[in-house]
């Protein structure tokens, strides 16, 4: 079968539409059940492809400021995993664990490297529009789902080895099974349309109705707090002026006649007031203040927070805390989260230089709003849920941030600045056999 960079871009696109629909049972790793997705099949299919070209030496690497912020985050965590080894005692089981964690998300980081070497400008921004089309998708199933099979989670996983769900009713959980994570690729695909919106291009009404919807659907208040932060980061850019401001106010006016019933709608589930969910949240927080205090500098090591929270002798020890770079602080320590937070930096300063080009085209400059809005959006949410560290998340970041890198590269050749392309043209569209 052969594969050329294009199609195994549109197939990720197609894995995480499937999210955890696509579940295959796996054995459990340090204590830790680890299925596979669709989209780790994408990902082996990416990482052969990027291993052959890299093998053969048919594209120039190109390690920009934030491949190597990547780099240097995934050392650091490194670092501190390996203490953690001696810390917490851990045998080849709870070692392969732990090591899993950091494995998955270097593995992810791959879809960075592979959109800016193995694709070309054209074809990076097909597959950013692929991955639009997958939100598309998950949105408009996710609507079906509220309305016609309620519990969906457990009629996909009922029963078997997988991870449990939470029983969720009519609320909208759509293939990722949770309304939380569903909410946040919603409010990207939000994003990314309005951004599109406030450079004056013209956006379907019904995709941007469909998603509104579904969004309201999930009942997910750290979604709409995300999806609040990129409004006001986009409207600081672009101005709340024009058909930006057409199509919110229009939303709005859209909203106002049904307000009362999403309101019954989410007292149903207890999401006016406080609830158990923000009450298990604060004692994540809690946790990871405490345990970024005891390990100010490496942390607990990449994924050992179960390990460090059964050394505690505290209830219910999770796999993970919820906390966002707070999570991340618990686990690599404030040096660690330093360098991520340097990672985002460098990517908001390359959206920054984008939408200021008035030589770009408007669809780049939309993009580079987008990539802008999106940072402190999932930040925001992953302090509720860990969306920051979810594969899905990251698959649609690492791919969002890549097509930035293609735009930043083709400003600087427009300005004569040094800048070598991340493919060579005459192998634009190789192919691979696997």
């Amino acid at each position: 079968m052969r594969f050329s960079a294009r199609a195994i871009a549109g197939i990720g696109a197609a894995g995480l539409a499937l999210a955890n629909v696509g579940r295959i049972p796996s054995a459990a790793v340090g204590g830790r059940n680890s299925p596979f997705v669709a989209g780790d099949l994408a990902l082996v299919l990416m990482w052969g492809f990027l291993s052959l070209v890299l093998s053969s030496a048919a594209i120039r690497l190109v390690v920009d400021r934030v491949f190597t912020a990547a780099l240097a985050f995934v050392g650091w965590a490194l670092l501190s995993t390996a203490f953690a080894f001696s810390r917490y005692k851990l045998g080849m089981a709870d070692g392969l664990g732990v090591l899993a964690f950091l494995a998955r998300w270097v593995a992810y980081f791959g879809w960075y490297a592979f959109v800016v070497w193995c694709l070309t400008d054209d074809e990076s921004r097909a597959a950013w529009r692929d991955l639009e089309w997958a939100i598309l998708a998950i949105a408009a199933f996710g609507i079906l789902q509220s309305a016609f099979l309620p519990g969906f989670a457990q009629i996909i996983h009922d029963g078997s080895d997988l991870p449990t769900w939470d029983v969720q009713g009519r609320r909208l959980v759509s293939t990722l099974l949770d309304p939380n994570f569903a909410g946040i690729l919603i409010v990207i695909g939000i994003v990314t349309r309005l951004s599109r919106i406030a450079e004056g291009i013209r956006e379907p009404a019904i995709a941007l109705v469909l998603l509104a919807v579904a969004l309201l659907l999930t009942l997910s208040r750290s979604s709409l707090a995300a999806l609040a932060v990129s409004l006001v980061v986009i409207a600081a850019i672009r101005g709340l002026r024009g058909a930006l401001f057409r199509a919110l106010a229009v939303g709005v006016v859209l909203v106002l006649p049904f307000l009362s019933l999403l309101l019954s709608f989410a007292a149903g589930f207890n999401k006016l007031g406080y609830d158990e969910s923000a009450a298990v949240r604060l004692i994540s927080w809690v946790r990871a203040v405490r345990l970024v205090a005891e390990h100010p500098w490496l942390g607990v090591g990449f994924n050992a927070v179960r390990q460090a929270t059964e050394a505690h002798g505290w209830q219910r020890p999770d796999v993970s805390l919820d906390g966002g770079l707070l999570f991340v602080a618990a686990m690599t320590g404030l040096v660690g989260t330093a360098l991520y937070m340097r990672m985002l930096l460098r990517v908001w300063r390359s959206a920054r230089r984008a939408w200021t080009d008035a030589g770009a085209l408007p669809e780049d400059r939309a993009h580079a709003v987008a990539t802008a809005a999106v940072i402190p959006a999932v930040v925001i949410h992953s302090l509720f849920v860990n969306s920051l560290l979810l594969p899905f998340v990251m698959q649609v970041l690492w791919i969002m941030w890549a097509r930035l890198a293609h735009i930043a590269t083709a400003r600087r050749k427009r300005l004569g600045m040094p800048a070598a392309l991340p493919l060579e043209r005459a192998n634009a569209h190789r192919v691979v056999t696997a």
